[in-house]
């Protein structure tokens, strides 16, 4: 995440909740690592965000990753590019689901969640 933050010029927030370290495998961990480096990479490229937070969740069976930022969203428009695709897909391979959103009143939501 070092490399985000100085690209993204600030740290974001980041927040756990539940027992993350004991109860993701290794095989969905890494692909949790994945999504987190493409939707920061994406915040850097697009966003012009001046904030981003991060939240990690085990509940229930599920891992969800929460990935907010305050920057200009995305339009009205087809916009799934390759990277959105890829995050998409690793939810669906895990059996979980990937949606990208705009925020109110500025910024981008991206919930990805997958069953552990």
């Amino acid at each position: 995440m070092e490399k985000h933050t100085s690209e993204l010029g600030f740290s974001p927030r980041v927040a756990y909740d539940g027992p993350v370290d004991a109860s993701v495998p290794d095989a969905v961990s890494g692909h949790l690592l994945q999504v987190l480096g493409e939707g920061l990479s994406n915040i850097v490229r697009h966003a012009h965000a001046s904030a981003a937070e991060v939240v990690v969740t085990v509940e229930g069976g599920r891992l969800s990753l929460l990935l907010a930022d305050d920057g200009v969203g995305f339009g009205s428009g087809p916009s799934a590019g390759q990277g959105i695709r890829n995050m998409m897909k690793r939810a669906s391979d895990l059996g979980g689901s990937c949606e990208v959103s705009q925020r109110s009143p500025s910024g981008t939501l991206l919930e990805w969640r997958v069953p552990i």
